[in-house]
């Protein structure tokens, strides 16, 4: 019954996660040219979006823009993104997809493309889960792709065909920006990024700077102690003709991790991924066919996971998360003569966080055999836990 409530609280709050995701004051630029103060769906994009959400001000209806329908759209010190009829290679960058031709192939296509750099010359993006293409503009000229494509050679080697470096030395031309300067230059947005400001600073033009993917990813360190509501089910298959399962009573038992969690910069840092290694500690006593045994487990877990934040104001946040847990015992074992041998398990839970630095959550614990390299014993271990975080950087 418990395992029901909990995967039905996960999967309400899972749903309602998606939710969250809020309308902000932004703008578009139609097709026509007419600007327009709208509200934007900001789902702060991982991959350059094919259509996204907004409504006119002042009216509840919600409408879908694409390439066809605008030209321009934003919001001031989050993002742009601007409507561009280009050439693409749209080859993939993971090696079973890589052919042996070395030149891009071309098809054109009508895109979002999200705005990095806007001077003299501009700088913009396009990604997909496939690849990630650079574009620029120069004063007036058309927009072209910064050519960059893995090859085979005739032997299966993989080699980079890197006309991107020849592109940069033709178009930005200036006296900071040279062969040895560029001949380093890797096929990255703060490579790119760096030569594109360079030549903007040689003619004094000031620029406009929309990447904000360098402010927002953080790591963060917490301290988790906390309690366990633990419990062992035993069988010993060599009493008895039949396997009888004895429940002992349940412990609370104490549990002390540390958390290291990365905060993902994108989706508006909604999502993160952790690692928490925890010590934690188990002793019981019980009677099994009047027998008396003892039971002597600690161990280090080691869950690794991910988690969802769901924002309730600039101070709050709930959150849930689900893991992944190996288990590292220490020499336990069960009146001395069963050596205590566990198994992974999973655990989901759900919490709250306040100002950044202090949480507390209930997470619940998928049972694991202990007892694992026996073939006639068993020992499933289960707890339920309620975890208090305190960040300490």
């Amino acid at each position: 019954m418990k395992n029901i409530l909990f995967l039905s609280l996960f999967l309400f709050i899972t749903v309602n996660a998606f939710s969250q995701i809020k309308f902000e004051k932004g703008y578009i630029i139609t097709i026509e040219g007419d600007s327009i103060n709208v509200n934007i769906k900001n789902y702060d994009w991982r991959f350059t979006p094919e259509s996204f959400k907004y409504q006119i001000e002042g009216s509840s209806d919600i409408k879908i823009a694409t390439p066809e329908t605008v030209k321009e759209f934003g919001i001031k010190n989050e993002f742009k993104y601007i409507q561009a009829n280009i050439q693409i290679d749209k080859s993939s960058d993971n090696i079973e997809d890589i052919t042996y031709e070395k030149n891009p192939q071309f098809v054109p296509e009508s895109v979002f493309l999200k705005v990095i750099l806007e001077g003299k010359s501009n700088l913009y993006e396009f990604s997909s889960n496939l690849f990630v293409r650079y574009f620029y503009k120069v004063n007036s000229e058309e927009i072209q792709q910064l050519v960059h494509r893995k090859y085979k050679s005739n032997d299966s080697r993989i080699i980079t065909n890197v006309y991107y470096k020849q592109q940069i030395l033709n178009d930005l031309k200036c006296d900071a920006i040279n062969y040895k300067s560029v001949e380093n230059i890797d096929y990255t947005l703060s490579d790119l990024k760096s030569v594109f400001t360079k030549y903007n600073a040689c003619y004094n033009v000031s620029q406009n700077n929309f990447d904000n993917s360098t402010k927002k990813s953080k790591l963060n360190f917490t301290l988790r102690p906390g309690v366990s509501l633990s419990s062992l089910r035993y069988n010993d298959g060599n009493e008895g003709s039949s396997f009888d399962y004895k429940y002992t009573e349940s412990y609370l038992t104490p549990r002390l991790g540390f958390e290291v969690e990365y905060v993902l910069p994108s989706n508006k840092n909604k999502w993160s991924v952790f690692v928490e290694p925890t010590l934690r500690f188990y002793k019981s006593d019980f009677l099994l066919f009047n027998r008396p045994y003892h039971v002597d487990y600690n161990s280090l877990e080691l869950p690794i996971g991910v988690r969802h934040y769901l924002f309730l104001n600039t101070k709050s946040k709930i959150f849930i998360n689900g893991a992944y847990i190996f288990d590292f015992d220490f020499k336990g074992n069960i009146n001395s003569f069963l050596i205590i041998n566990s198994t992974p398990n999973f655990a989901l839970g759900a919490g709250y966080s306040f100002s950044d630095k202090y949480n507390v959550e209930l997470r619940y614990h998928s049972k694991r055999n202990i007892l694992n390299k026996y073939e006639y014993y068993t020992g499933f271990f289960k707890n339920t836990s309620l975890i208090f975080g305190w960040r300490i950087f």
